[in-house]
């Protein structure tokens, strides 16, 4: 784990893969890594005319592109196979307070 603490990147959180890109593969129970990373600005350009690649942090996309890399290499060079994940939970809207 060494070279993703180098990154800032070996903490480990379990959950489920969210938004319209990768949902579609939870009923398959497709295993899913990623990086999180500070979202605070996604929707600023998100989809618009200005989500081109220069408002990308050079810094920031090497480090996640690296991160990436390494947990390809490890899991492919893993004994066995990823465990596939469960589907997650429905999501219930508590009721209403009165």
């Amino acid at each position: 784990m060494a070279p993703l603490e180098g990154l800032g990147a070996a903490q480990f959180l379990v959950g489920h893969s969210t938004g319209a890109d990768l949902s579609p593969m939870e009923p398959a129970h497709v295993p899913f890594v990623g990086v999180r990373v500070d979202s605070s600005r996604y929707f600023d350009v998100h989809h618009s005319m200005a989500d081109t690649l220069d408002k990308v942090d050079p810094q920031d996309l090497s480090r996640s592109t690296a991160a990436v890399t390494w947990m390809a290499y490890a899991l492919a060079e893993a004994p066995g196979t990823l465990a596939r994940p469960t589907e997650p939970e429905a999501d219930v809207t508590p009721p209403a307070k009165k």
